[in-house]
Parts: C-alpha cells; sequence; structure tokens
C-alpha cells in the first residue's frame, strides 16, 4: 500500500501599517518562523523599494502591488521558493483595487507527483474617507 503523503502551508497574514519601519520583525517572521506563505496589507511599498529589501536572503517569490500616486495601502504576498509560484492575472477591471493573488504549487519530489494546489489571494480595500 503506498505511503499517504500530506500537503501543509503554514501561511500567517499581518497588517504591516508600513513593511520599511518593521524590517526585523518580517525578518524574524520570514527567517525563524517557518512561514510558507506571508500575506501583507498596508504594506507601504513602492517602486523604489527593491523586493531585495524585503527579503535580503531571496529565500521567498515575492508578488507585489504597491499603492501609486498616494500614501498608504499596497499589498504583497510572500511564498517560499520551494514552491512553484504563478502570478494571478487579474482582469483590466480590478486595475484601480489592492489586489494581489498566487496560485502555488506543492510537488513532492521524492514521490515525483503533484501532492496539492493552493489559490491565494490578498485583498485591502482602501479607506476613501480616511486622511493618511
Amino acid at each position: 500500500m503506498p505511503k499517504k503523503v500530506h500537503c501543509t502551508c503554514l501561511s500567517a497574514l499581518f497588517n504591516a501599517q508600513s513593511i520599511v519601519n518593521k524590517l526585523a520583525e518580517l525578518h524574524h517572521v520570514i527567517y525563524h518562523d517557518a512561514c510558507d506563505c506571508i500575506c501583507i496589507t498596508e504594506s507601504l511599498l513602492h517602486p523604489s523599494i527593491s523586493d531585495g529589501v524585503i527579503d535580503p536572503k531571496r529565500e521567498y517569490s515575492i508578488v507585489r502591488k504597491d499603492r501609486i500616486g498616494t500614501k498608504g495601502g499596497g499589498v504583497c504576498i510572500l511564498v517560499k521558493r520551494s514552491f512553484s509560484v504563478i502570478p494571478l492575472q487579474l482582469d483590466t477591471r480590478f486595475a484601480a483595487l489592492e489586489v494581489t493573488g498566487v496560485e502555488f504549487i506543492c510537488l513532492s519530489l521524492s514521490h515525483n507527483f503533484l501532492l496539492c494546489t493552493y489559490l491565494l489571494t490578498t485583498i485591502w480595500r482602501q479607506c476613501l474617507t480616511c486622511s493618511y
């Protein structure tokens, strides 16, 4: 009888209210807490902040949607590089939303078959009445 193999994914979600001023905490989570996937809202990232600042050891694939033109917001997903990651392509109707998503695949290298597929999105709804 074949051995049953389980696929698990340890995930975390947090509202950062700026990743840049919490890099030490983020690095502790990604390098010491063994998370496979981390979803972050209110990342406050912008194009001049490279993925290398978020993950200097390059252990994660990073998919992000930065808010451009105004303060606040932004979302990103970090997925361990041991997973095969495919960023989701959203219809242009949703271009104004802060949404990022990934499909990632867990493969058993020792058993040579697909274990499972995850579909994950991170969404942040901008507060229209807030003054940042």
